[in-house]
């Protein structure tokens, strides 16, 4: 017999969605239409000595995370004959069946000054020659909103993951991908923002046109939002919790100032934002754990943490 969706138990248990985004700083997106697995980093028919490479620049700057991603193939980069100048061009490996491959890599850091760049290759296997400490990317306005639709992976990416991908890609191609596991099965379907390093949770086909719009408009989508990639998860907790009961939507207007850690046992922070450039505002978040259905493909049940956001004693203070 075929158990419940996860993301259909979340959405029926009331999941508060803060403090559930993965913690990254750097992500590295490659373009790769080659078939996914489940775990799709690992079972692909990329050259060893490729993913040996992305696995070193992975390990090489702490935060950093892998993610593949496609689109349609009239719009892959892959199907451009251009790539960067100079020593990108270079190669010397063996040939493989995905040799002469066009293909783009991006470099997305998050944050309040955040950057894309990217190399552009004539070849997959023509990564492996570039050393990005010596040879770094060039800027790109790159803009993208990534859909996890890795359907063997979990199978809430697929029912839910895939018809907002392709309602996104209808209406914004330029910012529309398919990508690989993002973390979190239970909050399908779940969408990153890049450069903002904003994740999404619970989207659906009538939400993700607003999503855009929200993007477009230089803002967030509040009721789906989960918190950004590059704060730790308590302070996604108090940033989501703050935002809609101040309705910020503004992604200046709450600015990560300070967290500490004020116990162990229950774990307790304490975080402060700069609230709209005016005054402090000081928040408590408490985790708790508990068993929750985290994945249907199979069914597992695993612990997880949930977060409690109260404002602190210390309360609001003016900025003088």
């Amino acid at each position: 017999m075929i158990g419940p969706f996860c993301c259909e138990e979340g959405r029926s248990d009331g999941d508060f969605l803060g403090g559930t985004a993965a913690e990254v700083t750097r992500w590295l997106l490659l373009e790769y239409a080659g078939p996914w697995g489940r775990d799709a980093i690992a079972d692909n028919d990329l050259p060893t000595s490729v993913r040996d490479w992305l696995a070193r620049e992975v390990e090489r700057v702490p935060g950093s995370r892998l993610l593949f991603i496609r689109r349609s193939p009239e719009r892959a980069f892959s199907s451009s004959s251009e790539s960067s100048e100079g020593p990108h061009q270079a190669s010397a490996v063996t040939p493989h069946p995905s040799a002469g491959t066009p293909g783009v890599l991006f470099i997305v850091e998050p944050g309040d000054q955040s950057r894309v760049r990217e190399i552009r290759v004539g070849s997959l296997e023509h990564l492996v020659a570039i050393d990005l400490e010596k040879s770094p990317p060039v800027a790109s306005e790159q803009r993208f909103l990534l859909t996890c639709t890795n359907a063997r992976r979990d199978r809430c990416c697929a029912k839910y993951g895939v018809p907002v991908y392709q309602k996104l890609s209808k209406l914004a191609p330029d910012w529309a991908w398919e990508c690989t596991h993002t973390g979190g099965h239970r909050y399908a379907a779940s969408v990153i923002a890049l450069p903002e390093g904003a994740y999404y949770g619970f989207l659906d086909e009538a939400s993700a046109p607003r999503l855009l719009e929200a993007h477009r408009r230089g803002q967030l989508l509040l009721n789906h939002y989960r918190g950004r990639s590059f704060h730790p998860r308590p302070v996604q907790a108090a940033d989501v919790w703050l935002r809609r009961e101040e309705d910020l939507l503004g992604w200046d207007d709450l600015r990560w100032v300070s967290s500490e850690s004020l116990s162990t046992a229950p774990a307790v922070w304490r975080v402060a934002f700069e609230v709209l450039g005016r005054c402090r505002e000081t928040l408590d978040v408490t985790e708790s754990v508990t068993s929750r259905l985290t994945s249907c493909s199979p069914q597992k049940y695993k612990d997880g943490a949930s977060f409690h956001v109260t404002r602190s004693p210390r309360g609001r203070a003016d900025i003088l």
